[in-house]
């Protein structure tokens, strides 16, 4: 064999060598690229997990401390307006919810207020009545649901005296507030967690 052919034959293989490396290497940082961008997208997923949470702590609380109190229940068979005046929508404004439901110890209605920008138009059908039936149960719910105005994180719970267990007697009624979830709350997640947060329709 010539000495060019083997020179030939030996820079091919060399080229050969060195493409399945170059190879070998592009690979590699393609999954060590794809490894990382798992990674961020799933600490990003965590703290906006732990920042919605975080953020339901007052909604979740609210509901807490006004479904263990005696004065809640007398209003739930008294229905005193001027009561609901003071101590319900006046509370909400100031804690920057948006809408407030009571229910009776028979399922019924007795009161709600809504805040701009609902209207009552747009919770007319809040809560459903398979939600109802649900929500009156006893245990406390947590959801999010869609509204004329956007996404809305609901609490829900039991009325109670204050000294009473939950394990004991049938609840006098039940409690509903609602908060909505307008652009600025998600821009603050958004700049929280340095990624684009939004509602997919």
């Amino acid at each position: 064999m010539k000495l060019a052919t083997r020179l030939a034959l030996l820079f091919g293989a060399l080229a050969a060598i060195f493409l399945g490396a170059l190879g070998f290497l592009h690979a590699a940082q393609q999954r060590s690229a794809a490894k990382l961008r798992s990674e961020i997208a799933d600490d990003k997923a965590r703290q906006l997990t732990r920042l919605v949470a975080l953020s339901g702590n007052t909604l979740e609380r609210f509901a807490a401390d006004y479904t263990q109190w005696d004065e809640m229940c007398t209003f739930v068979a008294s229905r005193n307006p001027a009561w609901a005046t003071i101590n319900l929508e006046q509370s909400v404004a100031s804690w920057g919810f948006h809408g407030i439901w009571v229910f009776d110890a028979e399922r019924r209605e007795i009161y709600r207020h809504q805040r701009t920008p609902f209207t009552a138009a747009d919770l007319a059908a809040i809560p459903s009545p398979p939600l109802l039936a649900r929500l009156c149960g006893a245990d406390r719910l947590h959801f999010f649901a869609m509204s004329p105005r956007g996404l809305v994180e609901v609490r829900t719970a039991p009325i109670h005296p204050s000294y009473e267990n939950r394990s004991g007697e049938a609840p006098r009624g039940w409690f509903m507030v609602a908060r909505l979830w307008d652009e600025a709350q998600f821009a603050q997640l958004s700049t929280l967690t340095d990624s684009q947060v939004f509602i997919s329709t």
